[in-house]
């Protein structure tokens, strides 16, 4: 074997090792970021479950954009008959530190498609989350279906509750 051969197997080594040292270092800071997430997630569930004082509590979250701000505003907020908070993004600076809904959307509203959403939390059940995006970007077009049917599906799911 030559000398070149022989540093190019010592580099790739030096490197494996490297990486199997940064790995087995960094289990346990992944083990307490993921009880603190579990934590966090729990905490806001049962948050949200004594607030809504045992009837559905939802977090809805839409901002100023003129696809949707005045249909949210006034058809979709009036027509939820349960405790709600409303969070508008475009005014996120507003929503206090240490406000429920913010931690709800930071927890569970995601990066695909979070406004306008509604978070809807049952008690003693998971949190259930609708993504209007997709409807409103359709409904845009002449496509008020998706809107519709989504809609009524949230409604279904509060006042098969309520």
């Amino acid at each position: 074997m030559s000398a070149t051969a022989i540093a190019s197997n010592l580099k790739r080594l030096a490197q494996r090792l490297i990486w199997a040292a940064l790995f087995v270092v960094s289990i346990p800071f992944l083990i307490v970021y993921g009880i603190a997430w579990s934590l966090a997630i729990v905490a806001v569930h049962i948050a949200a479950w004594s607030r809504g004082l045992g009837r559905p509590w939802v977090a809805l979250v839409y901002s100023d954009s003129p696809k949707w701000k005045t249909y949210v505003e006034e058809q979709l907020i009036p027509s939820l008959a349960t405790p709600v908070s409303i969070l508008n993004l475009s005014r996120r600076a507003q929503w206090g530190d240490f406000s429920l809904g913010r931690y709800a959307f930071r927890l569970f509203a995601g990066r695909r498609e979070y406004c306008p959403l509604a978070l809807v939390f049952l008690p003693g059940k998971p949190v259930r989350t609708f993504r209007f995006y997709r409807p409103f970007v359709e409904a845009k077009d002449g496509r008020l279906d998706q809107l519709r049917l989504l809609e009524a599906e949230l409604e279904a799911f509060l006042d098969g509750f309520l």
